[in-house]
């Protein structure tokens, strides 16, 4: 039997208070149609599809046009809406995982998918060959993409946002995709890496600023079979773009990550992971709120 699979989404459900500021009606929007667009198929379509749940967290103030949205995904038994007027707790958490995963006992494999990004199809597959591990562990699929103003990147990111914690539904205290930020889950458990082709697509968009173009400049249709269509609109870059960016550009990327990579861990004593996260909400609003071109 497969070892369920339970997806966790926040969609309008901030995680502080600070966040609750950047969801109006506009983001809302524009949120929506990336999350029909890349986060919605790239679920529906995974290879292994048995016992795989999604929950979505939202605010019980959603629209009702959002609302229509989700009861139409919840239609196929495979996402389990939770609407909610109080912060969501660790307890609700494991509750909810535990009544997705159908069991109070055995283990459980659980990730964080943001409602903008995507995955390959065969993320759960590999995520549950990879799963026979100590529990609790930490498992992250190293190799992804990255989508940007219509051309496409290859990642290697050792602790990136696509993990997936294994742990046993019996245990005491349940570990899972958020019981620590995902670079944070290794310290909490013993970590594993898996090679190979891309597992993942993370897209980003004007009011992403937690995530930045780095990498590879790729091929799109070199990866298009792994991703259920999202890449198919993309046009191949030339071999002359190719080689400049190799040259030029991914120096420059790798530089500028440099920066910031030094940059964080001072900024995080500093001023703390809350504190940091405010900054990216604050930048959030002003890039949200900046006339498009």
């Amino acid at each position: 039997m497969a070892i369920p699979h339970v997806f966790l989404t926040r969609y309008n459900l901030p995680a502080n208070r600070v966040e609750q500021s950047i969801f109006s009606e506009e983001w809302l929007r524009n949120r929506t149609e990336l999350f029909r667009a890349y986060t919605v198929p790239s679920v529906q379509q995974q290879t292994q599809l048995d016992q795989v749940r999604w929950i979505i967290y939202l605010d019980q103030s959603t629209p009702d046009w959002l609302r229509e949205l989700i009861a139409g995904l919840e239609n196929d038994a495979l996402v389990l809406p939770r609407y909610l007027d109080s912060p969501l707790s660790e307890e609700m958490i494991q509750a909810d995982i535990a009544q997705a995963a159908g069991n109070d006992s055995g283990p459980v494999i659980t990730s964080n998918l943001d409602n903008d990004d995507g995955l390959a199809l065969d993320y759960v597959a590999r995520m549950r060959q990879a799963a026979d591990v100590d529990l609790p562990s930490v498992i992250y699929l190293v190799n992804g993409l990255i989508e940007s103003r219509g051309s496409v990147y290859l990642r290697r990111d050792p602790s990136n946002a696509f993990s997936a914690v294994v742990d046993d539904l019996a245990a005491t205290e349940l570990r899972h995709c958020w019981s620590a930020f995902h670079n944070r889950l290794a310290d909490m458990m013993p970590a594993v890496r898996v090679l190979g082709t891309p597992a993942w697509l993370q897209v980003v968009h004007g009011v992403n600023v937690s995530n930045r173009v780095r990498g590879e400049l790729a091929r799109a249709s070199d990866y298009s079979n792994l991703f259920a269509g999202l890449l198919d609109d993309l046009d191949d870059p030339s071999d002359l773009t190719l080689t400049t960016d190799r040259l030029v550009g991914e120096p420059m990327r790798q530089a500028r990550e440099a920066i910031v990579t030094k940059g964080l861990p001072l900024g995080r004593r500093m001023i703390g992971d809350h504190g940091i996260e405010t900054i990216k909400v604050a930048l959030s609003r002003r890039v949200s709120a900046a006339p498009r071109k």
